[in-house]
């Protein structure tokens, strides 16, 4: 008896070649039954009624953030998909998805744009944060918002009588990101995930001056705002002022032992990054949504969230994003192509030709 050499180029290069399934250009089902067994195993079971009213959910959402969100004014969405009404049966969406007629087929295609779409929705829609949002904001957020402070009609970081405080220019709650934003992002990035996206909340310092934005890192940790030890490491960016350079300038000072004013260490500062440009250690993150011209000390913290359920304490780690600029990149970031409104065009537009199966890995393509 021969054995089967039958290997899914699609399925080997999904589960071990580092492609993503949304990025798949045609499923491969050829019932009803085999689309329930993977519905399952996907993690609806669409024998339980609840089971299939969460996936009729997922689908009504998929179909408003492509048709409020992502879409182009002249694309419509095919009637015979649009509504469960007119799809009737959800597994339907994935038969169609799995048509093999002809290469231009218009009804598979959709069937695919919604399904990347809805997959991108099921994994935000499971996420921790739409289950505790609200004991996550405050157990985060408000030990932050504990140190700043209002005096003489400014905000400062650090207690009334700290010598040490920090005055502000701008302190500013992250917006947290709605489902539809973080959809989004999902499908613009094909290694993103709901559990990599991890700015869905956090803060942004703005300080008169470059020392000043290091000076509260220094204080934050300092007061354990936030734990060093919790800090992701490969989300981290610092592309305000180059670390090297900051550290040595500040060595320079201690070696005189002479008091220094806060003044004569933005002025050193801002002469030694221009005089030795050569030797700017910035610490980059690519984003391709980014400009390059956008500026900013950025980093990914992690705090324990504690939440009492009838079943006894959750704990888990939660991250949150911490940025710090001085106001003058905070304005030049707000202007032209690194405005965020430029951004999230750039974001729109990939998720748009993602959705679309515009970027995808060809089934005989190597690698």
């Amino acid at each position: 008896m021969a054995i089967n050499l039958d290997f899914p180029k699609q399925l080997m290069k999904t589960v071990i070649g580092g492609f993503s399934t949304i990025d798949v250009p045609r499923l491969d089902f050829h019932s009803l039954e085999e689309v329930g067994e993977f519905l399952k195993a996907y993690g609806y079971d669409l024998t339980i009624p609840e089971e299939v009213e969460n996936a009729w959910n997922i689908f009504e959402q998929a179909v408003e953030i492509m048709e409020k969100n992502i879409l182009d004014p002249t694309e419509k969405i095919p009637e015979v998909l649009r509504t469960r009404e007119k799809l009737e049966d959800i597994r339907r969406l994935l038969l169609y998805a799995s048509t093999h007629e002809h290469s231009n087929n218009v009804i598979q295609s959709w069937s695919c744009a919604i399904l990347r779409v809805m997959h991108c929705v099921a994994h935000v829609e499971n996420d921790l944060f739409f289950n505790y949002t609200s004991e996550i904001q405050d157990q985060v957020l408000k030990p932050i918002q504990n140190w700043v402070h209002a005096k003489f009609g400014k905000q400062i970081l650090g207690s009334e009588n700290d010598p040490d405080q920090i005055p502000l220019v701008k302190f500013e709650l992250k917006a947290f990101k709605e489902r539809h934003s973080m959809v989004i992002k999902t499908l613009s990035k094909p290694e993103t995930v709901a559990l990599e996206i991890f700015d869905k909340m956090g803060v942004r310092f703005v300080t008169a001056t470059v020392f000043d934005a290091f000076r509260v890192i220094r204080f934050l940790r300092r007061q354990n705002v936030f734990c060093f030890a919790n800090v992701f490491p490969n989300q981290s960016r610092n592309t305000l002022y180059p670390t090297n350079l900051f550290l040595e300038t500040i060595d320079e000072f201690l070696e005189t032992k002479k008091p220094v004013q806060p003044e004569e260490v933005e002025a050193k500062l801002k002469a030694v990054v221009s005089s030795d440009s050569h030797r700017a250690n910035y610490k980059e993150k690519f984003n391709p949504f980014s400009d390059d011209t956008y500026k900013v000390i950025k980093f990914i913290c992690r705090h324990m969230v504690r939440i009492k359920t009838e079943k006894g304490l959750v704990r888990f780690f939660y991250p949150y994003e911490i940025q710090v600029m001085d106001y003058q990149t905070y304005k030049s970031n707000l202007e032209g192509t690194a405005a965020h409104g430029e951004y999230k065009r750039r974001q729109r537009k990939a998720a748009h030709d993602r959705m679309m199966g515009e970027i995808y890995f060809s089934p005989d393509s190597q690698g």
